[in-house]
């Protein structure tokens, strides 16, 4: 059932491609910067679109904790941005901790690269919508012989939709995705359901924007292959987030953060539980904007 409403969100995601229609909105509230400074997810995937030709770099950080399970991810990033309707990203996931039960590892997890394209755009002065597209391609540069893995052991794809909306003080975003490794990986496939809402708090128009976000995340995991190929019954399960956290940007800096708890943990066998998780994403912006070029030339700087 999973996998026929995922199949069914992506053929009526593609059915909608081309309607684009683009109106620049009043430098106000949530628009008070250019499209890749303005607010987006923490712990959800996509909505990553920004102007041809930005390039951001992103650091970003996090940490798992529970009984006899701890996690401490470091992902540093590149987008780029292909056009003004898709972006490049790129990154290297790297453990510095992953300690699960009496197993410990460090290491790099799997290169990723993604694309995003937003096949769907209305805008107005006032309010904008958009739905996207996401797909990527994991290689295998973690560890499968580690204990726990810091890698899935073979090539794995990510396919996903989003859509979402956003006025001056409000933003609401959805999204549906998974995850599906390929053999000889031990691991199945994991899926992605997400909902989030972010209330513009205050803002400075060229200047800054300051968010508040919460975000409600679903992970389904389907059990493990373990020794001969048989259902590895530890593992697997299905987990439900909920996180609130902060955003604030500037025409190059982007600093989000927050708190992510479990609304439930329903584990297959006997699997240690997440009791909280905590992100923190750090972006600079490397090309100036239209707007802090026009800026710059009526301060009289070069």
């Amino acid at each position: 059932m999973k996998k026929i409403v995922f199949v069914w969100v992506i053929i009526y995601s593609i059915s909608s491609y081309g309607k684009i229609e683009e109106v620049h909105q009043l430098p106000h509230g949530n628009y008070a910067l250019p499209t890749s400074q303005q607010p987006g997810p923490l712990f959800s995937f996509g909505q990553n679109i920004v102007d041809k030709k930005d390039v951001q770099a992103y650091l970003f950080v996090d940490y798992f904790r529970g009984k006899n399970i701890c996690i401490d991810q470091y992902t540093p990033s590149i987008f780029y941005g292909i056009s003004d309707n898709s972006t490049i990203l790129l990154a290297l996931p790297a453990f510095s901790k992953l300690k699960n039960g009496l197993q410990q590892a460090t290491g790099a997890g799997d290169f990723f690269a993604q694309i995003e394209y937003a096949y769907y755009k209305r805008d107005s002065l006032y309010d904008g919508s958009q739905s996207t597209i996401v797909a990527s391609l994991t290689f295998p540069t973690g560890s499968i012989k580690k204990q726990p893995p810091t890698g899935l052991g073979a090539t794995s794809f990510f396919l996903g939709a989003t859509a979402s909306y956003m006025d001056f003080d409000w933003y609401y975003f959805a999204s549906l995705g998974a995850t599906l490794p390929t053999s000889p990986s031990p691991f199945k496939n994991i899926y992605f359901y997400q909902l989030g809402v972010s209330r513009n708090i205050y803002y400075k128009t060229n200047q800054w924007i300051l968010n508040a976000l919460l975000e409600i995340d679903g992970i389904y995991t389907d059990h493990q292959l373990g020794v001969n190929g048989a259902t590895a019954k530890n593992s697997g399960g299905h987990t439900l987030f909920i996180g609130p956290s902060i955003w604030f940007s500037t025409q190059r800096l982007i600093i989000q953060a927050g708190f992510s708890f479990p609304l439930a943990q329903v584990l297959f066998g006997d699997q240690n539980k997440i009791d909280f998780q905590f992100s923190v994403n750090i972006g600079w912006k490397f090309n100036s904007s239209p707007d802090e070029k026009n800026d710059d030339a009526e301060n009289g700087d070069d």
